[in-house]
């Protein structure tokens, strides 16, 4: 039997029915397995109500919230690619983004409302959808539509091979790139981090990262649900709100940019009750060796670093916690198949798998494995030049 995003959920639905799984603290939100799953279908109706096709991209422009998780795993069950928008981003690269993928529903929130403002006329074919009460006069209200559909079982024959998430890369090098994901290779995505990052039924995670960034979507979120853990979401990153949920919801694991930790710790951590964590994850930097003890010696935790980029989906390499002041600054170790090289750099061609530079050279890094992209979405050119021999 294959496996998609979709199937992952399913199953965790069928194993733990009735065990907390979503927790939104700051709007009241509780939700066992089913409850999310009947969410999530009603979700999945109300897209295809309103012309959502197998292979169309459905778009969120969203802070964290319950709502933008539930697209994502409604359209990995009626095989929509999800494209979730940085919410930083200006008009101009927003309305890029939305012609390049040729965006059939957007859902956005009052955050951005000002920006989406600028930019809906130009889009004539695409529905807006706000998940606010007081939603603008264009849009949509994604409530209304979500409330009013069936929360029956969506019956749509999803393979492995369809894609699955489509996120755009930064655009150093010009227009941002949007970056095709399958099913495939986010569901083996899945397995590594569950394995690496020591997730299991008992996990309570918190989702404070961005989610618009894969690392908190896919090596936090989905490895989550798929052994049955928790996921407990908070809407941005603030210090007191984070150490609060920790103690309320015994959060026991969560992902975090070293500035983040560090941020924590210039709080008095004695006024919280922060037992409950065992695993703190990190990523976007190496974190300095003081850093990694004071985190370890104040909050009682093992630190697990992770390495990757978005074309990866993003995990390439762990460092793990015997290796955090031993090997501090390193990117760590390959997962599993991942293969990573330092090879001679050429400037007007791919660089070539075979030209392995010796230690301590600087070189071009090249990176393959199971979790590795589709390829950038209309960019058959960038596809050429950064896909190589399989690497």
């Amino acid at each position: 039997m294959y496996m998609t995003i979709g199937r992952i959920f399913d199953l965790s639905v069928g194993k733990y029915p009735n065990k907390e799984a979503l927790v939104e603290p700051e709007k009241n939100i509780r939700w066992t397995y089913k409850q999310w799953d009947e969410q999530i279908n009603k979700t999945a109706h109300a897209l295809l109500e309103d012309g959502v096709r197998k292979g169309d991209t459905v778009s969120v422009y969203l802070y964290n919230c319950r709502e933008f998780v539930n697209v994502y795993l409604a359209c990995a069950k009626i095989g929509a690619i999800f494209n979730p928008i940085n919410f930083r981003l200006k008009a101009k690269e927003v309305s890029y983004i939305l012609q390049d993928a040729s965006s059939k529903v957007v859902v956005f929130e009052k955050a951005v409302e000002s920006t989406v403002a600028i930019i809906e006329r130009d889009f004539p074919n695409t529905s807006f959808w706000s998940i606010e009460n007081d939603k603008p006069s264009y849009a949509s209200s994604y409530h209304e539509k979500v409330n009013a559909a069936s929360s029956e079982k969506v019956n749509i024959e999803i393979d492995e091979m369809d894609y699955c998430s489509m996120l755009y890369t930064s655009g150093t090098t010009g227009h941002p790139k949007g970056v095709l994901h399958r099913h495939r290779e986010m569901t083996e995505h899945s397995m590594i981090c569950t394995y690496f990052l020591k997730y299991n039924r008992d996990s309570v995670g918190l989702v404070v990262a961005p989610l618009y960034h894969c690392g908190e979507l896919n090596a936090g979120i989905i490895p989550r649900i798929q052994v049955g853990g928790k996921n407990v979401i908070l809407h941005h990153f603030d210090t007191e709100t984070v150490l609060h949920t920790i103690q309320e919801e015994k959060i026991t694991t969560f992902f975090a940019a070293p500035t983040m930790w560090n941020m924590l710790l210039q709080k008095d951590l004695a006024q919280y009750d922060l037992t409950s964590m065992k695993i703190g994850i990190y990523g976007g930097a190496a974190m300095a060796p003081a850093l990694v003890k004071e985190c370890k010696e104040r909050l009682y935790i093992d630190l697990v670093q992770i390495y990757g980029m978005t074309e990866m989906g993003p995990v390439v390499a762990f460092l793990v916690e015997e290796d955090q002041i031993t090997k501090a600054g390193s990117a760590g170790t390959p997962c599993f198949s991942h293969e990573v090289r330092i090879v001679k750099p050429n400037e007007d061609a791919p660089a070539e798998p075979e030209d392995l530079l010796p230690p301590y050279e600087v070189g071009e890094i090249i990176l393959r494995g199971p979790t590795m992209m589709a390829g950038y979405h209309n960019r058959e050119e960038a596809n050429k030049k950064s896909m190589y021999k399989g690497w």
